[in-house]
């Protein structure tokens, strides 16, 4: 009787409780406005080993590396400077790297990947080659082995294979991760019928090392003798599966799984790139392994937007499966343009990405975040976001911004105004920022206002042309990384000789229109 009582009045204080401890939680996760000095807020940032790319009207603000390197969020709108003041943090943090490998004999420090699908690469290759021009011979040497850039052009393109064999990882598992790439970054829809064909496909090109090209797959859709040939090897269920394609798959689905295929790798840069068997890359000996790598996803390039989405979906994807391995001592930093914009697109994607933040931070690899806003972003991922983060800058942004960063900031010891008052005026003057100028929130301090520093352009710096310091960068620091159009075509060309049937010469066309007429039933040609 006893125990009941006492259970019941402990049951009385137990929403009492509740609301006490929900009340903690939430003050642990935001940052109170603080009635602070701005000297306070600027000490507090620095703690000697920094960097300095904002300023006061009087000073510069420098900020703890420490602070600087976890996961963060840059926004604003085009032109504001989110983009500039990323690529002087990030290229300070290379410089200094580069510096401390000559010095020590030791390979590079840290690790950055820059995936653009905005167009600004080329911001970086000049700032880059600007370093290289001024740097000693020693210094020169240890940036030549440094850089990958990720690229197409008419001048070459990057062999990046979408179909690759990841260690420690299932052939099932990667295959689905691929097949998901391609699901939602393809102008087509795929029913689930034709999912299961692509993850099947995808099962059946892993285990014989071959390319996502439309000739391939037409071959082995078209060709029973030798798509039976290639399920010797197979396991038990994938083998029965094309042993018994006919059977299990309606001609109309196979004629649309083969229409998506080609539709996906119509662009022969694409079919050149990303399609072709992952040997080819291999044997080609790119520096794959290098320790700086920047993804031209953007409009420059001459992939279609689906093939740049799904590009940038697979290096992001292999990046959060690479740390799971990767070794925690060396610093690694992933920027991402526009990179809400991206995952608002790749739902998939987004859930990845956001599942492994904390992953990410016990290795010791961070993302930065770059966006124009908030808005139409799911509030529940951007929650998550804002949970991760360790600093976050805004460059004009809209009242969805503001929301964020309001409760954030430093608050005059002066100001008597309302905090409705000081809310309203905090949002116009965030939305009419000019230029440069920026509220800057680096937890567990304060939000501040601040102005990125001035950056000369390479151009003027150097007295050489923009487009000779990008054309510098490609011919001295990245010429392996890329392959002329003809001499990828070529080398695609010697794999199917030697792994595909081949018709008689001449006969390629009609016996593939044949094929596929068969397993349509619709007879032979009139």
């Amino acid at each position: 009787m006893m125990t009941s009582w006492i259970k019941f009045l402990l049951g009385l204080q137990e929403p009492q409780q509740r609301a006490q401890a929900l009340a903690f939680e939430r003050s642990r996760q935001a940052t109170p406005a603080v009635r602070r000095s701005l000297d306070d807020v600027v000490r507090a940032l620095d703690n000697g080993d920094s960097v300095s790319v904002f300023e006061l009207p009087d000073r510069r603000v420098n900020i703890s590396r420490k602070l600087l390197f976890r996961h963060a969020v840059l926004l604003g709108q085009t032109g504001g400077g989110k983009t500039m003041t990323a690529m002087s943090l990030l290229i300070a943090a290379l410089d200094q790297a580069l510096d401390a490998s000559v010095l020590s004999g030791k390979p590079l420090g840290i690790e950055i990947t820059v995936i653009d699908i905005k167009d600004d690469i080329h911001r970086f290759k000049q700032r880059i080659a600007a370093i290289y021009l001024a740097a000693s011979t020693a210094k020169r040497e240890v940036m030549r082995s440094a850089f990958h850039l990720i690229q197409w052009k008419s001048s070459g393109i990057t062999l990046l294979p979408l179909l690759v064999p990841r260690p420690g990882l299932s052939i099932e598992y990667v295959a689905e991760l691929q097949a998901d790439i391609v699901v939602q970054t393809s102008p087509s829809d795929w029913s689930d019928s034709l999912r299961f064909l692509l993850f099947q496909m995808f099962r059946l090109l892993l285990h014989h090392d071959f390319g996502f090209d439309g000739p391939t797959v037409i071959v082995i859709l078209t060709d029973e003798a030798f798509r039976l040939s290639l399920t010797m090897t197979l396991p038990a269920d994938l083998a029965e599966f094309f042993t018994r394609l006919l059977q299990l798959m309606a001609p109309q689905t196979i004629a649309a799984f083969i229409r998506r295929v080609l539709i996906f790798c119509a662009y022969r840069e694409a079919a050149l790139s990303i399609c072709l068997p992952w040997t080819i890359a291999r044997d080609l000996q790119l520096p794959t392994d290098a320790p700086i790598v920047l993804a031209d996803c953007g409009s420059r390039s001459l992939l279609p937007p689906n093939v740049a989405l799904a590009v940038a979906n697979a290096l992001i994807t292999e990046l959060l499966l690479a740390a799971r391995s990767r070794d925690p001592r060396v610093l690694q930093i992933t920027y991402i343009e526009e990179a809400l914009y991206l995952l608002s697109l790749l739902p998939s994607l987004r859930q990845r990405v956001l599942d492994a933040l904390r992953l990410l931070r016990s290795s010791n690899s961070f993302v930065w975040f770059s966006a124009q806003s908030f808005d139409g972003f799911p509030r529940p991922s951007v929650a998550e976001i804002l949970n991760n983060i360790g600093w976050m800058v805004a460059f004009q942004s809209r009242s969805d911004v503001a929301e964020v960063l309001f409760p954030q900031m430093l608050v005059s010891p002066g100001d008597v105004r309302s905090k409705t008052d000081r809310k309203d005026d905090f949002a116009a003057q965030l939305a009419s920022l000019p230029p440069q100028e920026a509220v800057l929130w680096v937890k567990p301090e304060p939000a501040i206002r601040v102005r990125s520093v001035d950056v000369q352009s390479p151009s003027v710096t150097t007295g050489i042309s923009e487009k000779e310091l990008e054309d510098i960068f490609d011919r001295e620091l990245t010429p392996r990384s890329t392959v002329s159009l003809d001499r990828a075509e070529s080398l695609m060309a010697e794999w199917r000789a030697a792994h595909l049937p081949q018709a008689p010469k001449g006969k390629q066309h009609d016996t593939a229109q044949a094929s596929l007429r068969s397993l349509l039933g619709l007879g032979d040609p009139p």
